[in-house]
């Protein structure tokens, strides 16, 4: 590669299409003056987060960025009202609705399992100040003769999450491979407008027929590729441990901008509390403050009228930490509710919401993790990318409960769903009022006033068991799984809804139990005591036998750690109020501070020296090898003061 600044700027991206596997081309066609198409454009957006093999594309009739040939385009597919979305070039659906992935995920399973006539590899390079497709087609089955083929190339621009997918740019080409083994190159190149961030551009090839009728020109293969912005995470495995730094050489960080050393580089984090990231020079200096959930660092480059922005991240972690994860993907979240609940049963940490599933590393210190899904019509459908690595988590022992009304009887499965051994029987309906535990539920009734439509009946596949039903009704609406490695419970309602006869607090405490996460309550120490004039601070522990020790603070200063119930505070000065505090050092975490204010009245400024001499005991006593001594001393007994040891014979042990 060439580098340097007036030199063309080259880079390859690669992505290849297995030649039995189809990408299914869905194009929607939009107009601002339709209000219904805003679903349909979130709609094919969708489709293209929740499966792999997904070509989307928007065609803008109007508006800030219109289409090139989109009247071709309309006619081809015989438009007429909007929202118009075409799957393959031959199926349509027409119309729109709030939640449009389920029409289009019918279509996409529809496509996904034929087998396609073609392999295409195709490529995206930047090109002096162009971007380059090149298409390497091969034919790989049986190709009807007569069909008159293109070769289409498009671009397609993110200008946000309405319009993810607009087609910016648009070329053809004459296709006549029909051989078995016969392979061709395409070529073009688009201007790049002014203003682009080349990680919103995607480029797109297709092959299509075009003799065909109206609404039935079918597309053969597709392939879809983007320009890789983003560098490698140079933090391994993303983590970072608390008051660590790391710094990395950015020589090579943009290396298809040219040379970095000439290009102007910019850092920023998205939380400096809890990471901080700078530069010097071409080094990354990254220094963690905090533990936290996934920091966002952000590294900005431009060279030769190239932006490029790489973004990775650091989460830091303490090895000893442990935490539940609330997924609240529920479009009428119910999070924060579920958050209080499950803290007052769980010991081991804390409890986080957070609706990215990148947020907080699912690993061993994840002790659970509740995914909240709703019901509908305020539900959510689970993306195969956010199901990943809820399945990886639990392959490792992970304890995981998920909620939804539709998610199990009437939403595409996911990898996750399959870990849960429940069988979604019915879509359901709006009778759930009552709700009847069994198993370790057993005997507890709950009013349910949560939200109540389509909920899906259930029914546990074998070892799983049912935890709670309609039986008013006749059916099982939450399951419950041991694998012996792993534990899953799914419901259709939402768990925030339930109370009456038992109560919300009663249904986590069950839940939390069966994942076997509860802990030890992180107690504080009791009955704090200050001997105003000697600084001599106590306390007692906790009745629990967890703990390794106590941090001691004064005036919201830690001071150090001690496994003795005393701490001496020393350069007290007389008549200053303080406050002390004492924090139980657990294995699992940390209690909450237990704070007394106390006045001293020893004598002398700057120290605790008080007028008397006197011995004020030792601890332990008796003691074996080492105890404590505490005494306090006036300094005109200093010169002659002995400190004598005994043993309990009263023989003369040690004179001091």
């Amino acid at each position: 590669m060439k580098k340097g600044l007036f030199v063309a700027l080259i880079m390859i991206m690669t992505m290849t299409v297995f030649a039995s596997q189809m990408y299914v081309v869905g194009e929607v066609f939009s107009q601002t003056w339709s209000g219904y198409c805003l679903e349909a454009r979130t709609g094919i957006g969708d489709l293209y987060d929740a499966f792999d093999f997904v070509v989307p594309m928007i065609w803008e009739g109007d508006g800030e960025h219109p289409s090139p040939q989109y009247s071709e385009r309309e006619a081809v597919y015989g438009v007429g009202g909007l929202p118009h979305a075409q799957f393959q070039g031959s199926s349509d659906v027409i119309g729109s609705g709030t939640n449009m992935l389920p029409a289009y995920t019918t279509q996409y399973d529809n496509f996904v399992n034929i087998d396609s006539p073609f392999l295409i590899d195709l490529e995206m390079n930047i090109v002096g100040t162009d971007l380059e497709l090149t298409a390497y087609v091969e034919v790989t089955g049986t190709v009807t003769t007569t069909d008159l083929n293109k070769l289409l190339f498009f671009l397609t621009y993110d200008y946000g999450p309405d319009y993810s997918c607009s087609v910016q740019r648009y070329e053809e080409f004459d296709f006549a491979l029909t051989t078995l083994g016969a392979t061709e190159t395409f070529v073009t190149t688009f201007a790049i407008a002014p203003g682009w961030d080349l990680a919103n551009v995607r480029g797109i090839s297709m092959i299509q027929k075009m003799d065909g009728t109206v609404g039935n020109y079918p597309i053969h293969q597709a392939a879809i590729v983007g320009y890789p912005l983003s560098a490698p995470n140079p933090i391994a495995n993303q983590e970072m441990e608390l008051n660590e730094t790391l710094t990395f050489d950015l020589t090579d960080f943009f290396y298809y901008l040219g040379d970095p050393v000439a290009a102007t580089l910019t850092v920023q984090s998205s939380d400096p509390t809890i990471v901080e990231a700078e530069l010097d020079g071409t080094d990354l200096n990254i220094t963690s403050f905090g533990n936290g959930g996934n920091v966002q660092i952000d590294v900005m480059g431009e060279h030769a009228g190239y932006n490029a922005v790489s973004s990775f991240f650091a989460y830091v972690v303490n090895p000893n930490d442990h935490y539940v994860v609330i997924l609240d993907l529920d479009p009428t979240s119910t999070g924060a509710t579920l958050q209080a609940a499950i803290e007052s049963y769980y010991f081991m940490g804390d409890v986080f919401v957070t609706n990215d599933i990148n947020v907080y590393q699912l690993d061993d210190r994840a002790d659970a993790v509740f995914v909240l899904l709703g019901v509908s019509d305020n539900n959510y459908v689970l993306t195969a990318t956010e199901a990943g690595p809820l399945a990886t988590y639990l392959d490792n022992g992970g304890n995981v409960y998920m909620e939804g009304g539709d998610t199990w009887a009437y939403d595409p499965q996911t990898s996750a769903h399959a870990y849960f051994n429940i069988t979604g029987l019915v879509d359901g309906s709006a009778d759930l009022s009552t709700v009847t535990g069994a198993d370790f539920f057993d005997g507890m009734t709950w009013s349910y006033t949560g939200e109540n439509n389509y909920i899906d009946h259930l029914a546990p596949v074998a070892p799983a068991v049912s935890i709670f039903s309609n039986t008013t009704v006749g059916y099982d609406c939450g399951i419950a799984y041991d694998s012996g490695i792993y534990k899953t419970i799914g419901t259709s309602f939402e768990i925030t809804g339930l109370g009456g006869t038992n109560t919300l607090d009663e249904a986590v405490s069950g839940i939390i139990d069966f994942f076997g996460i509860a802990g030890v309550p992180l107690l504080p120490p009791t009955n704090l005591a200050v001997d105003l004039i000697t600084g001599l601070f106590s306390w007692e522990a906790p009745i629990v036998d967890e703990i390794t020790g106590y941090d001691v603070y004064l005036d919201g200063v830690l001071l150090g750690n001690t496994v003795d119930l005393e701490w001496m505070f020393t350069d007290l000065i007389n008549g200053t109020v303080y406050e002390a505090g004492v924090v139980a050092v657990y294995d699992t975490g940390y209690s909450d501070l237990a704070t007394l204010e106390f006045t001293y009245e020893g004598t002398g400024a700057g120290n605790n020296i008080i007028a008397t001499t006197e011995l004020i005991g030792n601890y332990p006593n008796p003691f074996n090898p080492e105890t404590t001594i505490s005494f306090s001393l006036n300094p005109e007994d200093a010169e002659d003061a002995e400190l004598i040891i005994f043993n309990s014979k009263g023989q003369k042990i040690k004179t001091f």
